[in-house]
Formats: structure tokens, sequence, C-alpha cells
């Protein structure tokens, strides 16, 4: 997407721990370590994955969703 480095990605957690079990270097329980912290993946035998870890504020703003009404769809 362009968006340059991250100090930490969910997603990416996610597929690697699954890579991880699905080549069984791994079990189903995965901690990523990351520089931007910690990230706790789960794969279930269902095949869902859920991922935990720590939250914090980054930054605070507003949103104002008039102000973009019209250019997404304009041709």
């Amino acid at each position: 997407r362009g968006c340059g480095f991250t100090r930490a990605c969910g997603t990416g957690a996610c597929a690697t721990a699954t890579v991880a079990l699905k080549l069984k270097l791994s079990g189903n329980y995965v901690t990523v370590k990351m520089p931007g912290g910690v990230l706790n993946v789960n794969y279930l035998n269902d095949g869902h994955v859920i991922m935990t870890g720590p939250v914090s504020m980054i930054c605070d703003g507003k949103f104002n969703a008039n102000d973009f009404m019209g250019t997404v769809n304009e041709k």
C-alpha cells in the first residue's frame, strides 16, 4: 500500500505465525516480537486466527466525512 516502514503489523504477524505453523516450525500459539512490541497469535483448529497484544494512543485528530463526500465516486 505504500505506507512505508511500520514498527508493528498485525496482518504480518498473523501471516508469519500461520506459515510457521503450516511448515511445522511452531505450535498453534506464537509470540511475535517486532520493534513496536509483542503480539500473541493463536491459530485455532477451526482455521480462525486470534491476535492479542497491547494498544496505545499514537495520535489524535478529527475527521469530517462531509469533507470527502463526492470525491470517491466522481467520474
